[in-house]
């Protein structure tokens, strides 16, 4: 009998052992293979929906009319924006409060073969428009060479800083505002006027832009288009992401406490699932740190995570209060190096053959601290304990 008892107890052991190597105790508890993995649950951005209305609003300004000398690029892109919607939308020149009737080319005609039409500030019609579209479900678009009248004399780079700060003002308070900027090339044949307002004959191409405002829905709904029915510009969106959303990850054993790893002292692999409103970002945009201090270790990309692997050999400090382990992932939120440095110029004295635009740093700086001015556009924490 004590015989037969000792084998079924020795049975045991040996089963426990085998189901403790094929399955580790507590699996609920612990970062199995330290693999640590977050995502994102609560992202909150607009759902994109077509509005019914549009108004198209032309700047047909003097600097603006040696662009429709040629016009064929412009009229492209102008009649490619009514065509969106085409029964919804409505067609201005600046500083004439009735809609112009007919077909763009015509439009472009008319504006060629008379004086040059008044202008306005960037800042007093985003002004104006940005507490329309308050209450109408309207998108807004400004046709624009990107350099309009500052209302000063003498060298206009030295007032930039304060024309960002005016574009800000007017565009704040709005909510749920969001905008597009549209970049394009097209024939230039006449006179541009450089920061000192002094013309410079000039018959090439030229960057000109299309600006659009309207309620977040809208705005996205235009960012869903194929870019062909836009006449293929480079763009620019803001307004459309979920800031405080971004900034709220979750770890998949759940963040109430931190889990220990299954094996210490060996690399710790962290995964972030990207949401799909950021699966554009490059890894190289991202930076890992720790209590402050950045960490030399790389983060790549895979489909739509971002990965990195925390060596043995990396320093890491604990938390104070119980000893974990905090690495903070974060992508920092900047307006792409292109719009404000290889598209922008302060000082045009040079041939306007260059293909920037005086002041367009001042502009889209202006514009994104209104509706996007948070610091960081992602960040996750990944906590765990080490031992």
């Amino acid at each position: 009998m004590k015989k037969k008892l000792l084998l079924i107890a020795l049975a045991l052991v040996a089963a426990a052992v085998i189901w403790h190597i094929i399955v580790p105790p507590h699996t609920d508890s612990v970062w199995i293979g330290n693999n640590i993995t977050a995502n994102f649950a609560e992202i909150d951005e607009p759902v994109a929906k077509m509005p019914n209305l549009s108004e198209i609003y032309i700047d047909a300004s003097g600097s603006m009319k040696p662009y429709f000398h040629n016009g064929t690029e412009m009229i492209n892109s102008i009649s490619e924006i009514k065509n969106l919607n085409i029964n919804g939308t409505k067609v201005f020149l600046i500083g004439n409060p009735l809609p112009y009737n007919g077909l763009i080319i015509n439009i472009i005609a008319s504006i060629n073969a008379a004086p040059g039409q008044s202008t306005t500030t960037f800042d007093g019609f985003f002004k104006a428009q940005a507490a329309k579209i308050d209450t109408v479900n309207t998108l807004v678009y400004l046709v624009t060479d990107g350099i309009m009248s500052l209302g000063t004399t003498g060298d206009i780079a030295k007032a930039l800083t304060e024309f960002r700060g005016r574009i800000t003002d007017a565009l704040s308070g709005h909510p749920n505002l969001a905008a597009a900027v549209f970049r394009y090339i097209g024939d230039f044949n006449g006179f541009y006027y450089d920061k000192h307002d002094r013309p410079i004959h000039f018959n090439g191409d030229r960057p000109y832009f299309i600006i659009a405002l309207g309620q977040k829905e809208a705005i996205k709904w235009l960012q869903e288009q194929p870019a062909e029915k836009l006449n293929g510009p480079e763009t620019l969106f803001l307004g459309l992401h979920d800031f405080k959303g971004h900034t709220k990850s979750h770890l998949a054993l759940g963040d109430s406490i931190a889990y220990p790893l299954q094996n210490m002292g060996e690399p710790v692999n962290l995964t972030l699932d990207l949401p799909d409103c950021l699966a554009y970002l490059d890894a190289t945009q991202a930076i890992l740190e720790n209590k402050g201090n950045k960490l030399s270790v790389p983060v790549t990309k895979a489909g739509n995570t971002f990965k990195a692997t925390i060596g043995k050999n990396i320093v890491l400090l604990p938390e104070p209060s119980d000893g974990s382990i905090k690495i903070t992932l974060s992508v920092r939120n900047e307006i792409p190096s292109t719009w404000t440095h290889q598209w922008n110029c302060d000082a045009d004295a040079e041939s306007p053959a260059n293909p920037t635009t005086f002041g367009l740093k001042a502009l889209i700086s202006g514009m994104a601290e209104a509706m996007e001015p948070d610091s960081l556009l992602l960040k996750a924490d990944f906590i765990y304990k080490p031992k």
